[in-house]
């Protein structure tokens, strides 16, 4: 989805909500690293979950580039990248909070 034709979205913008292009950055990248987590729990340390964290803001990263490089109808943007982290690093801290005394 990150790489098709911008005016696919068309429908979304249906929804007059503010900022819903960055409250879907926060939510994917929250729900993916808590998912993520969730996932290797049984192996789970503070190195783990850094290399969760790190690998999800890469990823968040490559795509904005990726739609620099590889689409004409996308372009990348910083705050998306920004939003991305944030969402990734409040999984990150949600994820232990809820597990750091299992």
């Amino acid at each position: 989805m990150c790489l098709i034709p911008a005016n696919n979205f068309n429908e979304f913008e249906r929804f007059p909500i503010p900022h819903k292009d960055k409250i879907v950055h926060f939510t994917f990248y929250f729900v993916f690293v808590l998912l993520w987590n969730y996932t290797f729990k049984g192996r789970q340390n503070i190195k783990a979950r850094f290399l969760i964290f790190i690998v999800a803001v890469f990823y968040g990263v490559i795509i904005e580039l990726c739609q620099k490089l590889f689409t004409v109808t996308r372009s990348p943007d910083f705050t998306d990248a920004l939003v991305n982290t944030c969402g990734a690093l409040l999984g990150t801290i949600l994820f232990w909070l809820l597990n750091k005394n299992k």
